[in-house]
């Protein structure tokens, strides 16, 4: 490779973008620093770098199929060491029995409030009896709405702590693995979903094209990640978009082109896509806690204690979300994801 070339695929030359402000994402320290090129992992184009991240990646915009995409390749050592105790270092939950009980006991009203299951029944016809694989499930939030709503679900996640909080504590199907990986059977689910997982894997075409063999002749592909049309937008306009400044784990971020090439690729129909949600840096920050030994927390603690009071609660929140789902209030506004549903032929 030309100096000039490693320049483009670099991006040495370009500023690097600032990290949110007072965020809760890290900004990883890439060590060793990745120098190995990279092509747009969906149509194997070659970009020229627009950009760097916080950490230091470069990121180009691909000239055919207009995603975003690393330009350099990290290694699966640095990726799967990045993971291991990411649901307690980057997306901070506590994965407890209290956090089991209310996952499970207001998935119903989270499912009939959550507008991306409710399109997504509508188009396949209703969620009960089909088997569905929910990929990249994290601790199980959607999962355990999807098992709410009827569904066979089984969730695969590489986190090892999410997969034994999913199995053990909710109760679900859930395995440590990767599509590619768990080599499953053609024809064995009605509904593969993807919420936030298509930015993450270095080869998300290899993940969608196993999703796709999985498939049932007719069945359908989910997904929902940062809208990286969005970015496009932004950049027109010299502005550095949030999706660029937060997630360092993201190696990729969809065009509503690239969900194009992808249905065609695949030989796909698209019957669903939809540009949804406003992400600001603030909301990247961590919410305030009370300090521990505070009246708050002493109150709260005390509230718990009393029988029944959790159940209440839970009671309480998923009447809220029926309420909300009923009243079809208007959802969050802004662009920030990318929700896309597609039907194999």
């Amino acid at each position: 490779m030309s100096e000039v070339a490693l320049l483009a695929a670099t991006g040495e030359t370009l500023p690097r973008l600032d990290a949110l402000p007072g965020s809760a994402f890290s900004t990883p320290a890439w060590n060793p620093f990745p120098t190995a090129p990279r092509a747009c992992p969906f149509c194997a184009e070659r970009g020229v770098a627009v950009l760097r991240r916080p950490d230091g990646l470069p990121v180009a915009q691909c000239p055919k199929c207009h995603c975003f995409y690393l330009t350099l390749l990290l290694s699966e050592e640095q990726l799967e060491q990045y993971y291991a105790g990411y649901w307690s270092r980057e997306k901070p939950r506590s994965l407890t029995d209290e956090l089991a009980r209310y996952l499970l006991a207001s998935a119903p009203g989270r499912a009939a409030a959550d507008h991306t299951l409710r399109k997504i029944g509508a188009l396949i016809g209703g969620w009960r009896g089909t088997r569905v694989l929910d990929v990249g499930c994290g601790f199980g939030e959607k999962t355990s709405m999807i098992h709410a709503l009827g569904a066979e679900v089984r969730g695969i996640d590489i986190a090892a702590e999410a997969v034994v909080f999913v199995s053990q504590r909710l109760g679900l199907a859930a395995s440590r693995t990767t599509l590619e990986r768990e080599h499953g059977a053609a024809g064995d689910c009605d509904v593969v979903t993807m919420f936030e997982f298509v930015e993450h894997p270095p080869d998300p075409m290899g993940a969608i094209r196993e999703a796709v063999r999985r498939l049932r002749p007719g069945g359908f592909l989910a997904f929902v990640t940062p809208n990286g049309t969005a970015g496009e937008r932004h950049l027109a306009a010299s502005e550095a978009w949030t999706g660029f400044r937060a997630d360092m784990e993201h190696l990729q971020y969809l065009h509503v082109d690239t969900v194009d090439f992808i249905a065609r690729h695949f030989a796909c129909r698209v019957l669903h896509l939809e540009q949804y949600g406003f992400r600001e840096p603030e909301d990247a920050q961590p919410a305030a806690a009370p300090a521990s030994g505070t009246p708050l927390v002493t109150l709260r603690r005390l509230a718990k204690a009393l029988p029944g009071m959790r159940t209440a609660v839970y009671a309480l929140r998923a009447a809220q979300g029926r309420r909300r789902a009923a009243a079809l209030l208007p959802r969050e506004g802004g662009n920030y994801h990318l929700f896309a549903v597609l039907q194999v032929r």
